[in-house]
């Protein structure tokens, strides 16, 4: 299998050499698929969880290096904390006293800057108004149907029985069990919920997947040329924010909440506030109402505070003192147990902060977090330069979206490392930084 795969990647190399957009394409199709094919393969090749890297994306990269692509694209200020985070990632990499073997810490590096280069598949993709439409349209309606697969599974959970489903679809019961962790399920009263993955490893990147294509869907919407076209894309939106909620992750309720508050507040101007203002009253009116009503929705938001107020900051000043100058690459890194299966990943809770003070210390925290605040500056100065463009929706959707990153982090590091945000963050921000130049402008609309 492993033969196979490096087989698969020589292909791509030749056969699209001339083509890498048809490439990048043909992986989006892929992509919702590649987690259950990974499922299927992991007990004959090592290289299973980077299966999209070795198919896809190094074809990909490769063509764009062949092809001398700009890559000076990028503002001065990311660019210096970009190389900042790259010096202390290389200073970690070399650190004398991280225990992990250097094949493990080189896997560490992998998982830290490998997706940086995604801003460069997105800025060369996007050349005008129309493949921005493309790239929107292709990937909303690419996620109906492992949407519906995921819905469909979730139905038959209660026909056939959650375990007897999984176990049919994956076609045996370690698969089955990886997929859904361990079968788990929440009980809140009359109502189940069930770990529920569609196509993908777990069920946590589905809901990634679900929260990117809301980003594409709303574009899409604002994008339509009919009104015919819009309804479409409305519809889909209802029915991916439905497939959302059906992942079977308890967060998505308050995830999807935090999303479309944002994205509402950036989107709504004080021109438009007078219909912002009684949509914003009727949302706290429902949700007050299935606040009260629907004991899972309570469960959840005061899971949210624990993770937040509690799990996050217990023994605070110890952790801080044990890890403020890091430990090195790979200690909270999960891919390295693929290498090492005796190893102990460091975990102080799930979340995404503890992950990079155990292995950067606080200063790599500090250039994480200055890395953050610069997405969304830079966002927010390309809004401006499309204030009279239909292309500032995505800008709002990017916004909210980094700003759920921020909040997600406290819980777990999945929203922001999991597949497939960890690399479609990078594209949609390179995408964003190419909405801004002149070019992008003069071949949209001259």
């Amino acid at each position: 299998m492993t033969i196979l795969l490096l087989f698969l990647n020589i292909f791509n190399l030749f056969f699209f050499k001339k083509h890498w957009k048809k490439l990048f394409y043909l992986f989006l199709f892929f992509l919702p698929y590649l987690g259950y094919i990974q499922h299927q393969i992991k007990e004959n090749t090592i290289l299973a969880p980077l299966i999209h890297d070795i198919v896809f994306l190094v074809p990909i990269f490769l063509f764009i290096i062949f092809d001398r692509k700009d890559l000076n694209f990028i503002p001065r200020d990311l660019k210096k904390l970009i190389s900042l985070f790259f010096i202390l990632l290389l200073v970690q990499l070399i650190n004398p006293y991280n225990e992990i073997n250097f094949l493990g810490r080189l896997v560490g590096l992998k998982v830290w800057i490998f997706y940086f280069f995604m801003m460069v598949v997105g800025y060369h993709l996007i050349l005008n108004k129309k493949d921005l439409k493309k790239f929107c349209n292709v990937f909303s309606i690419y996620a109906i149907l492992p949407c519906l697969i995921g819905n469909t599974i979730y139905i038959l959970y209660f026909v056939y029985g959650f375990q007897e489903t999984l176990i049919l679809f994956y076609g045996d019961y370690r698969s089955a069990a990886m997929a859904s962790q361990n079968f788990a399920q929440f009980d809140y009263g009359i109502f189940k919920y069930y770990r529920n993955p569609s196509t993908f490893s777990y069920s946590a990147q589905y809901l990634n997947f679900c929260l990117l294509a809301l980003i594409t869907t709303i574009t899409s919407i604002s994008l339509s040329n009919s009104l015919k076209e819009s309804k479409f894309y409305k519809l889909l939106l209802i029915f991916i924010i439905i497939s959302a909620f059906l992942t079977g992750n308890r967060g998505s309720i308050v995830y999807l909440a935090i999303f479309f508050t944002i994205f509402s507040l950036q989107h709504y101007s004080l021109k438009n506030i007078k219909f912002a203002l009684p949509k914003l009253l009727f949302l706290i009116i429902v949700i007050s109402f299935f606040y009260k009503n629907f004991s899972m929705i309570e469960e959840v938001t005061s899971l949210g505070k624990t993770y937040t107020l509690n799990t996050f900051f217990s023994n605070f000043s110890e952790n801080m003192s044990n890890y403020f100058l890091g430990t090195g690459l790979g200690n909270a890194t999960a891919g390295v147990r693929y290498i090492n299966q005796d190893l102990t990943v460091i975990t102080i809770n799930e979340g995404l902060y503890w992950k990079v003070i155990v292995e950067l210390g606080v200063p790599g925290l500090i250039i994480f977090m200055s890395l953050f605040f610069n997405y969304i500056k830079q966002v927010k100065i390309i809004k401006i330069k499309l204030q009279n463009y239909e292309e500032k929706i995505l800008c709002n959707c990017f916004y909210a979206y980094i700003v759920f990153q921020f909040i997600v982090g406290f819980k777990s590091w999945v929203y922001f490392e999991g597949y497939p945000a960890n690399f479609m963050f990078f594209l949609i921000l390179g995408i964003i930084l190419k909405l801004g130049t002149n070019q992008y402008i003069e071949n949209s609309y001259d």
